[in-house]
Parts: structure tokens; C-alpha cells; sequence
């Protein structure tokens, strides 16, 4: 299915992100097949009960559910995403200020690798699922609350500073260097964040999304000067493979299973779980309280104590729904364990065309560039799961921030810019 949409979408809307995204999705399918038919799977979760007769259903109803979270990104090629000249000068005081302060949050972020460096890999795992997630502290000290809030500053003005180095090096107004000073701001403290607390995801999700965004200017960037982006993009892979690959080697030292076949695994078991681990196998549903608990709370009145760390998070889980949680399910498989199936497609959709009609009525083009980088996000992630950043405070947190930064933005540059 995944193979002939593919196809389909790169034929009538070639070079589009809703086609690289189709690709996405059919590479992870692809792995998913592979995976099954080597046998690396049943090797993977042998020691794991599961339901070895898999039905087509939920496969069908997560391909609708894919076709419904996508569909918003047909509506980006529309969007004339560029600034001129003018703009792109008189905003570069503010990239600047933005800069000095990622370089602050850098900082921190090399003073908490200082003190991770005295743990192994597989130490700083165990730290980070059992809740010991930052030597800052769980407690509300200074330091936790600079943290935290240079944190969100960090995530609110990276789709901007994207969308500037972007559209900076496209029209020459930034070199090279400037380019890489950006991207390296960006880059540098969740990297080191990622590699103090031995995660993986995190580290493939801050490429991949990277990558998502910067294809939307691809159509504007000429052929020399996207050769030039191809070889700035290997030459910072180089430092996440290499640390992809300890982790890796750590993670799979004391197992039966090579390294090789972990990372195979990690990258097609997703969708045999939908049907081995997840659909139609739980007893009862979690109607929000799992992926949404502050929410749930605040309309219920009910609140669920847990002990902090994922593992204690997901045994509780387990327990409650009988589905072993702590496997990757796709986006609808998480959602079906909320809602069930009707109420998870139901949910997709309303996020959807909460998009879609973002893309119709607003006309801000900072405030969409900042969404748009939101659901790249969001979308990468869904292949594996819903992601638990997204059912608390963060969403709201960053969409205020947004779009408070874009009415700013918006403010001091010309009108005669695009779209503004």
C-alpha cells in the first residue's frame, strides 16, 4: 500500500514534502517487511508473548490514518515560503541576539556533559528511564529553571532561525559560515543533550526534521548551492553516526542480538507491533489518562500518581491495559490504546484540519513556518508512536511563543514582504 501511494504522490506532486514524507513512511514499511521475513523480529521479542496472527484490519485503518495526517502538507507547496532582501538584513540583530543566547544554553548543556562524563552509556540510560534525567536537578533550583526555560527558547526560535539561514544562504545574504554558526546553535546543545542521556530518537529525530524542512526550499535553491548544503549536511551527519553507533553498540553488548540486527529492528518493528502487541489485544482503554494525564486531570478532577522515569510510567501502563507498552505502535496503535478506533482516527483528523485550515486563514508567515516545523515534527515521530511531548504543556507553550515571536517579527519588517 505504502509502495503504490508512494509512487502515486510522486507522480502528482513531485519533489513536494508531502511526497518525502509518503517516502518516509514507505521506507519504514519497507524495513517492517524485511524484518519479519528474516526472522530478525521473532528474534527481537522471542522472549515476549504475542499474537503471531496478524489481521490486515489495523493496517488498513492505520493507512487511512496516514493518508489523514499527511494531507495538510499538500497544502505547503501553495505557500510562498521566502523573505526578501530588505527583510532578511534587517532581521539578522535579532538572529544575533537569538544566537548569544543558544550559546548560553550551550554552555550549560557542555557543564551537564562534564558531569554525565564520569557515566557509561548504559549508565546514563538507566539514569534518564528511571527519572534522573538532568544533573540540574529534579528539585526547582536556579539552574533547573535556566534549564527549562532556555529549553523552550531553544525549540520556539529554531524553525526561525531555520527559515533565516535558509532563505539567508539562498538569497547570498549570509556566507557559509554564518549558515554553519546557526545551524551549529541549533544543533550543539540537543546533541549534547541526546548523548548525555543515551537517546537514540532523539538523535535521529533532530537530523530527520532538519532534513524535512530544509526540502521545502528545495525548489529554491539553486543546483551549485545545493551541492554545497548535500555536503554541509554529510559533513554534520558525521558526529551523530558516530554516537548512533556507540549507543547502539552499547545498548546491544550483553544481547543475542548483534547490533546490526538492533538497528534493523528499531527501524521496521513498529508496524508488526500494531498487530502483535497492541490492537485488539488490551482489556481496557486509557481514555486520555496515559498520553494526556495533565489534561485528563484538569477535566476529571482525577489525577494518576506514578513514580517518576519512563520505566515506572510504563510498567503502571502495562499493567492497566494488559498491552506490553514499551514498544514502538505507530501513531494510531498509541492512539487506539486512548480512544479505540473509531475515537483515534477521529483524533488524527481533528489535528489534521486544525492544520489545514491554519495553512487557509493565516497569513503570517513566521507563525506558519513555526507550525509547519511543529508538524514535521510531529509527522516523523508518528511512524513510531504519538510521542509523549505532545500530550502535556509543550504543545500550548510553544504555539504562545510562536506566535508572540512572529507578531513581533511580523512588526518590524516591511509590508510589501510576501505574504505578510
Amino acid at each position: 500500500m505504502y509502495l503504490c501511494q508512494t509512487i502515486y504522490v510522486r507522480k502528482k506532486y513531485p519533489c513536494s514534502l508531502y511526497y518525502y514524507f509518503w517516502l518516509y513512511f514507505c521506507v519504514f514499511s519497507g524495513a517492517s517487511v524485511f524484518i519479519v521475513t528474516t526472522g530478525i523480529y521473532e528474534l527481537r521479542f522471542s522472549n515476549l508473548p504475542h499474537n503471531t496472527d496478524l489481521s490486515i484490519l489495523p493496517y488498513i485503518l492505520l493507512f487511512i490514518c496516514v493518508n489523514i495526517l499527511l494531507y495538510p502538507l499538500r497544502t505547503i507547496r501553495h505557500i510562498d515560503f521566502s523573505l526578501n532582501r530588505k527583510t532578511i538584513l534587517k532581521l539578522y540583530p535579532i538572529v544575533k541576539a537569538f544566537i548569544a543566547i543558544l550559546i548560553i544554553y550551550t554552555l550549560i548543556k557542555l557543564f551537564e556533559l562534564s558531569m554525565y562524563s564520569q557515566y557509561s552509556v548504559m549508565e546514563r540510560r538507566e539514569m534518564s528511564v528511571s527519572g534522573e534525567t538532568s544533573v540540574t536537578g529534579n528539585g526547582r533550583s536556579l539552574l533547573w529553571y535556566a534549564d527549562f526555560f532556555l529549553w523552550m527558547i531553544h525549540d520556539i526560535v529554531t524553525p526561525f532561525l531555520l527559515f533565516y539561514s535558509a532563505q539567508g544562504f539562498i538569497k547570498k545574504c549570509i556566507s557559509t559560515r554564518k549558515l554553519l554558526l546557526i545551524i551549529s546553535c541549533i544543533l550543539i546543545p540537543m546533541f549534547i543533550t541526546y548523548w548525555n542521556t543515551s537517546n537514540r530518537s532523539g538523535l535521529f529525530f533532530l537530523i530527520v526534521n532538519l532534513v524535512f524542512f530544509m526540502l521545502i526550499f528545495k525548489e529554491q535553491i539553486p543546483k551549485a548551492s545545493f551541492k554545497k548544503l548535500v555536503r554541509i549536511g554529510l559533513l554534520i551527519a558525521i558526529p551523530f553516526i558516530i554516537v548512533l553507533s556507540l549507543i547502539s553498540s552499547a545498548r546491544y553488548e550483553n544481547s543475542d542480538m548483534s547490533a546490526q540486527n538492533g538497528v534493523l529492528s528499531y527501524f521496521g518493528e513498529m508496524f508488526p507491533n500494531l498487530g502483535a502487541f497492541v490492537y485488539d489485544q488490551n482489556y481496557r482503554y486509557t481514555y486520555g489518562a496515559r498520553l494526556f494525564p495533565r489534561y485528563f486531570e484538569a477535566f476529571t478532577g482525577y489525577a494518576i500518581n506514578i513514580d517518576s522515569g519512563l520505566q515506572n510510567y510504563h510498567i503502571f501502563w502495562q499493567n492497566y491495559t494488559g498491552v506490553y507498552i514499551l514498544v514502538f505502535k505507530t501513531i494510531f496503535g498509541d492512539l487506539y490504546l486512548e480512544f479505540g478506533t473509531i475515537g483515534a482516527i477521529i483524533f488524527i483528523a481533528l489535528i489534521a484540519l486544525s492544520m489545514n485550515l491554519i495553512y487557509k486563514k493565516n497569513k503570517n508567515i513566521f507563525f506558519i513556518v513555526s507550525l509547519t516545523y511543529l508538524y514535521i515534527c510531529f509527522c516523523s515521530n508518528a511512524v513510531f508512536d504519538f510521542g509523549l511531548m505532545y500530550g502535556g504543556y509543550y504543545v500550548p507553550r510553544y504555539i504562545v511563543g510562536c506566535f508572540l515571536l512572529s507578531v513581533v517579527l511580523k512588526k518590524l519588517i516591511p509590508n510589501k514582504n510576501s505574504m505578510l
